[in-house]
């Protein structure tokens, strides 16, 4: 086992010096910095298991990543006691585990998911949040297409992205198309562009660019996960150096732009690795004196990650505007949210559930079916069934893990919607649900733990938001349906 171990880290030693050889600048150590984090963490957790409560080197200390203290045979978990026991080093599948989250994930969404007041229900106003939603994602999704396969020739590419939208080339104000060799300078594909026939400003950033060859750029702009230093808080690392270097790049065009273009608003829009660097880009726009007086702006930002944590308590911005594809999976992924599932999966394993047990409880049904007044189909929690001890003991475990060692980030957007499109047999018009989440405390459903959801990979992917809003947002839109959800003090 020790030889398997440093051949291992021999490989990995080597895997470095060639990344950093070629690509010295783009901070891989960073990447391995943190990887090691996350497994210190959990060897930490591992060695705590194994000792068990009642060795002599763990009297009277804490269970760091657990926040448990012992006392006696028991600990506490918040205001309720819960057993500890001794690993018992049988093998139990990874998949068992997660399985045992997922139905409990399920059913502690009940409070809020499905609760009457977030969804949208007039038809009018859902419509027009669909068709906004709907044209802005195709305008993103066009431009991104134009600029995977750029040319060396700037005047072909503007050329290229010009058809793309369906304006003049003189209507676009810049494009930045580079992968930088170091990453303090790297940005992600960007555009600006006018569109006088809407009175806007349009600056269009991309997501992680894969096609038709990798941005190692972009990657590694993902990979730097750790949180630093940003506006009156802490940031995603990699996002804050790239929403950096976008204001660098297009701040002094834009500003001109406005002045030029009197009345006219600016969207920034966003998707993925674009979405977390919009929120941050559309935070630093906000600043006072950043942009011209009485600059309307709003932030579009497509399966966008937590990427912000703010000093002031509850922050977030109503200009922001969050757009989830149903089950998009990436709004609740943080380098703080990963290493907690990991850690929960270890605070379950450590109940020393039989396998046999695990697989009956993953064949109990947590959640029944409703359909209410309206016709909204809703998934209810079956009381009786949680209420039963094994799942008490679980539960139990997993509220333990109430840190992770990382910075807590969240969504800055102050509005969040997710849609979702119904499935009707025999209707040409697709119909849509729309959930709305306002504020803080309501967003910190979504990103305060990792959601495991079926379809959460593929409704994040360009196909799943192609597919949603096929037939949404084809020709124009009203952007002032967004109005109505920002106070008139913003």
């Amino acid at each position: 086992m020790c030889c398997c171990k440093c051949c291992s880290r021999g490989f990995e030693k080597f895997l470095v010096w060639i990344l950093e050889k070629r690509n010295p600048g783009l901070g891989v150590r960073e990447i391995l910095r943190l990887l090691d984090m996350i497994r210190e963490r959990l060897s930490d957790e591992d060695e705590q298991r194994l000792k068990g409560p009642n060795s002599e080197e763990t009297d009277g200390a804490e269970f760091s990543q657990l926040n448990l203290e012992e006392n006696g045979d028991r600990v506490w978990v918040g205001k309720e006691k819960t057993e500890v026991t001794a690993y018992d080093g049988k093998w139990r599948p990874l998949m068992f585990t997660l399985g045992l989250l997922y139905k409990l994930q399920r059913t502690q969404d009940d409070s809020w998911y499905d609760n009457a007041d977030v969804f949208v229900t007039e038809e009018e106003k859902r419509k027009g949040l669909v068709e906004v939603f709907g044209y802005f994602w195709h305008y993103l999704f066009n431009v991104s297409w134009a600029m995977v396969f750029k040319k060396k020739d700037e005047e072909v590419l503007r050329t290229t992205v010009a058809e793309s939208m369906k304006v003049k080339e003189g209507d676009i104000v810049k494009i930045h198309v580079k992968d930088a060799e170091n990453i303090e300078d790297h940005a992600p594909d960007t555009t600006l562009v006018l569109h006088h026939d809407r009175k806007e400003i349009v600056m269009c950033i991309c997501g992680t660019k894969i096609t038709p060859a990798p941005s190692l750029g972009d990657i590694m702009i993902d990979l730097h996960a750790d949180s630093a230093d940003h506006l009156s808080g802490r940031a995603h690392q990699g996002m804050a150096i790239a929403s950096k270097n976008i204001l660098e790049i297009f701040e002094s065009d834009l500003v001109e732009a406005i002045r030029l273009n009197p009345g006219y608003r600016v969207l920034v829009i966003g998707y993925s690795l674009g979405a977390g660097v919009s929120q941050l880009l559309t935070l630093e726009l906000l600043q006072e004196g950043r942009l011209p007086e009485k600059t309307l702006i709003y932030c579009i930002a497509y399966g966008p990650p937590p990427v912000f944590k703010s000093d002031a308590i509850f922050y977030s911005h109503p200009n922001i505007f969050t757009v989830l594809h149903h089950n998009d999976g990436l709004a609740t992924l943080s380098l703080h949210t990963l290493t907690k599932l990991f850690l929960q999966v270890k605070a379950v394993e450590g109940l020393n559930i039989p396998r046999c047990k695990i697989m009956a409880l993953l064949r109990r049904k947590l959640i029944r079916e409703e359909v209410d007044a309206t016709g909204t189909r809703k998934h209810v929690s079956n009381v009786e069934e949680m209420q039963k001890d094994e799942w008490c003991k679980i539960l139990a475990r997993l509220d333990s893990v109430s840190t992770s060692g990382f910075d807590e980030l969240d969504l800055v957007g102050g509005n969040l919607f997710m849609v979702k499109q119904r499935e009707e047999k025999g209707e040409d018009e697709r119909k849509y649900t729309v959930r709305h989440l306002s504020g803080l405390s309501e967003l910190r459903n979504l990103s305060s733990c990792l959601k495991l959801r079926t379809d959460c990979f593929n409704d994040h992917m360009p196909w799943g938001y192609n597919g949603l809003f096929k037939k949404a947002g084809k020709e124009t839109c009203d952007v002032g349906v967004l109005d109505e959800f920002i106070p008139d003090n913003h």
